[in-house]
């Protein structure tokens, strides 16, 4: 099965993933749940230009990486700036004497994990440098999950680290071009779904559902497990208590059922690299 090229990569519509984690930004505007922070400690005489200049090929070289979430007639749209220079602050901390250096770098990289992400302005990529001494740094990216995910973290060290080496010794990239792009999947993605396949998952779901409490009773696992056709001898095995589900819990089953519809959002445009 062949993922067309698109002509146009500058818009596109979300793949089912993205709308499923465009949803849960609008229900809990704000959230870290979903963001995707990357560390890597550093020893050595450190380039800060060519890291810099390796992290912004990284981002050029994805579309995904250059991406902002907007209403476009009335549904979310895929938006892909043309280029994107990333800022990376350097924060010094030589002066603290240690063990407080270490603690306060822990600090600040879950702060800066945690810090909210807009999905229509972006970017969804941001970097800072914690520098502890002067051959030993923390190198801390965050993306949002709607733009990368677990599989592409591995691809985005790999890149980074043959793209710093690259600039530093003054040689070309040898990592070969990306034959398809993320918005060339979600577009693929949206024509395979339509028609009868959309037709069969909806039906199914459709059954599924018909045993829905009414609107506005609380539910909970027990009668959670009874929805989805489990025995009384199986029905909250792992629980200690019967719970409500939170509205964080019922998101988090938006996010699993649909995780399991579709690929991983980058297995398709990054397994090739």
């Amino acid at each position: 099965m062949t993922i067309p090229r698109q002509p146009n990569r500058e818009s596109a519509p979300l793949s089912y993933n993205q709308q499923g984690l465009w949803v849960l930004n609008q229900l809990m505007p704000g959230t870290s749940l979903y963001h995707t922070p990357m560390a890597v400690r550093l020893t050595g005489n450190l380039d800060v230009a060519a890291l810099k200049s390796a992290l912004d090929m990284v981002i050029a070289r994805h579309d995904a990486l250059r991406t902002t979430f907007s209403i476009v007639d009335g549904s979310p749209t895929q938006v892909v700036a043309k280029s994107l220079a990333l800022n990376i602050p350097i924060i010094n901390l030589i002066e603290i004497p240690q063990p407080g250096r270490e603690a306060e770098a822990q600090r600040l990289l879950r702060d800066e994990a945690g810090r909210p992400f807009d999905l229509s302005q972006g970017p969804l990529i941001r970097s800072v440098l914690l520098r502890l001494a002067e051959r030993e740094h923390i190198l801390l990216v965050t993306t949002h999950h709607i733009v990368t995910d677990g599989w592409s973290v591995g691809i985005f060290h790999r890149e980074l680290s043959a793209l710093y080496e690259a600039v530093v010794d003054e040689q070309p990239s040898s990592l070969p071009q990306l034959p398809i792009q993320y918005t060339d999947y979600s577009v693929w993605q949206r024509e395979w779904f339509d028609g009868d396949v959309y037709q069969s998952q909806l039906a199914y779901w459709k059954k599924q559902f018909t045993t829905l409490p009414p609107n506005g009773s609380t539910v909970t696992f027990t009668n959670l497990n009874s929805l989805i056709g489990r025995s009384n001898s199986q029905r909250c095995r792992r629980c200690w208590n019967c719970r409500p589900i939170t509205r964080v819990r019922v998101c988090r089953l938006i996010e699993l059922f649909t995780a399991r519809s579709t690929p991983s959002l980058y297995q398709r445009s990054l397994p090739t690299i």
